[in-house]
């Protein structure tokens, strides 16, 4: 499976460096044809007898090209997603296994909520990632090279040029990365806290009802909660932060080879 979704992958990003070559070859044989038809010159060889046909061929090239790009991308998407369910049920089944061989001493010390935590949300951000980071990772690497690759063939002093902002945003991507991964550590915690808070207040029920804590149990867990959207609003302003700032750094590599 992992293998057939590499391989759709590949296709896929192999079409779509393919698709801009392609109007490449469109408007410079147009340009060849409008220029030599401007200065009274010989007009350039067509391969299906007139320019207008030559320009359809095109359409027709990008047309099938996209419709297949559009079904590798299906069966790319298909794949990498079952994969991670697959994954995501093989880690909790592993958990769950791994859970009733511990004693019971453990159980006395680990909190309840922490448990559900890994159970559930850690075991999806480990779903998501093989759903989304992963391919987008693999999909980024891929692109990168094809394309620095076709440059290269096209003019290989632009692709250099182009390539200058790189570093900038390797820098720039390794620093955010600590930040981004301990802010995403400390929403992890932050859940587990809120799952433990809510586990115990509803195996507590009656104690809680009993000592008519309702409102300073709620006013707690609105704390906690609280401190949950903080951290969570820590974490997007880096994201917010820092993906406009890598569309910036593409900008710049346009405007240099301007």
């Amino acid at each position: 499976m992992v293998l057939l979704g590499l391989v759709f992958l590949l296709a896929v990003q192999l079409i779509q460096t393919a698709i801009p070559l392609v109007l490449k070859f469109a408007i410079d044989d147009s340009k060849a044809y409008l220029d030599a038809r401007k200065l009274d010159q010989a007009l350039p060889p067509t391969w299906t007898g007139t320019p207008t046909g030559d320009l359809a061929a095109y359409g027709l090239i990008v047309a099938v090209l996209g419709i297949l790009q559009w079904f590798l991308n299906f069966g790319m998407r298909w794949n990498f997603t079952a994969l991670s369910r697959y994954v995501e049920r093989d880690i909790r089944a592993k958990y769950v296994r791994h859970l009733v061989t511990l004693p019971l001493s453990f159980f006395s010390t680990a909190p309840v909520g922490d448990l559900m935590a890994r159970a559930t949300n850690d075991v999806e951000a480990i779903q998501r990632f093989l759903h989304h980071a992963f391919r987008m990772s693999l999909m980024g690497i891929l692109t990168f090279f094809l394309s620095l690759a076709l440059m290269c063939t096209i003019d290989w002093y632009l692709a250099v040029l182009s390539l200058i902002p790189m570093p900038v945003m390797v820098l720039t991507a390794r620093m955010m990365a600590g930040r981004m991964r301990r802010g995403y550590r400390n929403v992890q915690e932050q859940f587990g806290v809120m799952s433990s808070r809510i586990q115990e207040n509803l195996s507590g029920m009656r104690i809680v009802k009993a000592f008519a804590r309702s409102h300073l149990e709620i006013s707690k867990f609105s704390d906690l909660n609280e401190e949950y959207v903080e951290r969570n609003r820590r974490l997007i302003k880096l994201r917010s932060l820092f993906y406009p700032f890598t569309f910036l750094l593409n900008g710049v590599s346009m405007v240099v080879i301007l």
